[in-house]
């Protein structure tokens, strides 16, 4: 008896592969029809046959709609749901009136839809609304929407599913979202969650139409098993079917897989750990926000040991920065480093779930992600997206929305006894625009700005992506370029000079490195590289005549040049803003010096060496009370308020303003005008001049204090 049931198991699942790949056949050949009107009459026919006419599907052949521009992404989720349903025993069972189906899958909902309206039967519509009169149809409802304890609880689909007993279906992304109201019911019940080797074969021939099937299912057979990818990497896998020749798939699913797969081999999903974690000790440029993470990993460790209470631990961590400066990487090596889950969300994500009781209930499920799985660290980007009440309209159009998503963010935030063994990391890339409330104490415990690397940090930094292929690599060189940029910047230019270098069949050289961080700028003459490095250091010798503060490099590059000074001060005097406005314009005072005349690049841009030198004029008038108006505050420091303000109303004073500062730079660099060119020589040389170069030129300036700054004018 043993043999003959497991061989009558083995042909029901033959029987359930049949029947899945001929309800795709027919699903796509209705939707071809639908698609295309002049074969509307014989797609009809074909499926309206009868049971023996339908055999003749029995060898289904996809080739036949390879000329068709259908979306393979939506076809493989079609060929998922129907599997799903044939797994199930009998898919007529879920259109019969009063039938009750439970679908656990995280696909997308979209393509959930789109697969069941193809698979439908003809006396069927389909509808996500249960308030529609029109009868019979497949209803497709959340089952979020039916839990009372959830804002998304609607009562309106509690109504309207008492009245009619359509064939439902209720999509639930997890276990956990299933309601008891939605769990009483006897239910098909439908599970997706991964994906499916099954659909390829599908996909080849669709995409390559000439295969005969013994290719194929040698093609298929040569594709690493599937089972245990995540859903989110469906596209990933279809997209390799962009490739014109058939030969290279299996390559390059393979390729796909082992760059997303992590040491005990099953694929990470969205909200799992990445499979190549830097160690916090290996994270460079990050300052306190580095020493806050490691604090953080060593309360968690002991929490985990039982030797620290959770109202001990560190309760979260704010990041702000510049794209690209390493929050994220930051937040994934803390998770890394304690040996827990990353949890990953942001506004955008949050946001795009629909209206303000979506956004909340996305809100809410990223915290039960994170607490299901502690412990964690809940990554939260775009906390600034937030905004902060302080700068809201008042209008009402918009505020309502976004004072209660703030409502509901610091509701969580707050509720660190719900989520024991979860730390709360957020990221933004503005902290002045983050509501203050957010901010505090007791929200995120540690609040961390993370500049731009130091040359040193972008040398580790460097070296780090580049790994073994560093050798014969100057590092300095290359970081010496790639200063005003951020470790993102680094790894993109290292990839692009790999690129480079693999194209030509050879190792990666320095100088493709430095093109990659160059980009795509013209070449520069020795005389327009001289110019550059004249204008940096005309900047970096008026900063340390005026000690203004540190000069810690002055470096040109073909897309231009930049003057790193770190200014300590805290407390601004006239005199320092005048100082700050006379190094912001010794740049093109250099080149009228040395050359006779300036060209525009001191200009054009908000960030331009004339703008900021401007906006220090205005403030001072309109904002500091230090002009000739006296104590008067017309508007905050910085804005175009102030600027508008001054330039409207005050512009004689701020163009006196500009002019003293001009004066005074060009005294200074009179009186420097030969280490001037000396320093720039050979900085258009080098072109990068930092540590104990630069301080060789810049300890012959004569310091002058603010006091006799009258005294230079000839």
């Amino acid at each position: 008896m043993m043999p003959h049931a497991l061989e009558s198991d083995m042909q029901v699942e033959t029987r359930h592969e049949t029947d899945w790949r001929r309800t795709v056949y027919h699903a796509l050949a209705r939707y071809c029809a639908i698609e295309n009107t002049s074969e509307e009459t014989t797609a009809t026919e074909s499926l309206s046959t009868s049971d023996a006419a339908q055999a003749e599907f029995s060898d289904v052949d996809f080739r036949a709609f390879a000329e068709e521009e259908l979306p393979l992404t939506q076809v493989a989720a079609l060929c998922l749901v129907a599997k799903a349903c044939a797994q199930n025993g009998n898919i007529e069972s879920i259109w019969q009136q009063g039938a009750t189906t439970i679908l656990n899958t995280k696909m997308e909902s979209g393509r959930v839809s789109w697969s069941w309206k193809r698979l439908l039967p003809d006396h069927l519509d389909f509808s996500w609304d249960f308030r529609s009169e029109a009868q019979p149809m497949f209803r497709m409802v959340r089952a979020a929407n039916l839990d009372p304890r959830l804002s998304i609880y609607d009562q309106g689909i509690v109504d309207a599913m008492t009245r009619n007993d359509d064939p439902m279906i209720f999509l639930a992304s997890s276990l956990d979202d299933i309601p008891p109201a939605v769990a009483m019911f006897d239910a098909n019940f439908l599970c997706i969650d991964e994906i499916d080797r099954d659909v390829l074969p599908v996909m080849f021939a669709l995409r390559y139409p000439a295969l005969s099937d013994e290719q194929i299912d040698l093609l298929v057979t040569q594709v690493p098993d599937l089972r245990g990818v995540s859903l989110a990497d469906l596209d990933c896998v279809i997209l390799v079917f962009r490739n014109n020749d058939h030969r290279a798939i299996p390559t390059m699913i393979a390729r796909f897989l082992k760059e997303s797969v992590d040491a005990e081999g099953s694929t990470k999903s969205r909200l799992g750990q990445p499979r190549s974690i830097v160690p916090l000790a290996d994270l460079v440029g990050l300052g306190e926000a580095k020493l806050a993470a490691q604090d953080a990993v060593a309360s968690l460790r002991d929490w985990k040991a039982g030797t620290l209470p959770w109202s001990a631990v560190p309760r979260g961590l704010l990041l702000s920065g510049p794209a690209g400066t390493g929050k994220t990487e930051l937040a994934r090596s803390l998770a890394g480093e304690a040996g827990i889950q990353l949890v990953s969300a942001s506004y955008s994500q949050w946001q795009k779930a629909g209206s303000l009781s979506d956004f909340l209930a996305a809100m809410d499920r990223s915290f039960k992600d994170a607490v299901r799985q502690a412990p964690t660290v809940l990554f939260i980007d775009e906390i600034d997206a937030f905004y902060t009440r302080t700068n809201f309209s008042g209008d009402g159009r918009n505020d309502s929305y976004d004072v209660k998503a703030i409502a509901g963010l610091l509701e969580k935030l707050d509720g660190i006894s719900d989520r024991e063994g979860v730390i709360v990391v957020g990221a933004c890339n503005h902290l002045k625009f983050v509501d203050p409330a957010i901010r505090r104490a007791g929200r995120f415990d540690v609040v961390a700005e993370i500049g731009l690397p130091s040359l040193e940090e972008l040398e580790v930094i460097l070296g780090q992506h580049l790994g073994e292929r560093s050798s014969g690599i100057d590092l300095t060189v290359c970081a010496a370029m790639a200063l005003g940029r951020t470790g993102a910047d680094c790894a993109a230019a290292v990839r692009t000079a790999g690129a480079t270098a693999r194209r030509e069949s050879r190792a990666i050289t320095t100088d493709d490195v430095i093109a990659a961080l160059e980009g795509d700028v013209p070449m520069l003459s020795d005389e327009e590289w001289f110019r550059l490095a004249v204008h940096e250091c005309g900047h970096a010798l008026v900063a340390a005549t005026l000690n203004l503060g540190a000069v810690e490099y002055a470096r040109i590059g073909s897309s231009g040049g930049e003057c790193k000074i770190i200014n300590t001060g805290v407390l601004q005097t006239e005199n320092d803003l005048h100082i700050s406005r006379c190094v912001a314009l010794a740049g093109r005072e250099a080149e009228r010096l040395v050359f006779g005349s300036i060209i525009a690049g001191s200009g054009g841009e908000v960030d331009s060496d004339i703008a900021k030198a401007t906006r220090t004029a205005s403030d001072q008038i309109c904002s500091f009370g230090m002009g000739s108006l006296g104590p008067v505050w017309l508007a905050s420091a910085g804005s175009q308020t102030s600027l508008r303000e001054a330039v409207s109303g005050h512009l004689p004073e701020v163009v006196e303003l500009l002019h003293a500062a001009e004066r005074d730079a060009r005294n200074v660099l009179i009186a420097h005008r030969d280490l001037l060119i000396e320093m720039a020589r050979n900085l258009a040389l080098v072109k990068v001049l930092y540590g104990g170069s630069l301080e060789g030129y810049l300890s012959q300036v004569s310091l002058r204090n603010g006091a006799s700054l009258t005294g230079l004018q000839p």
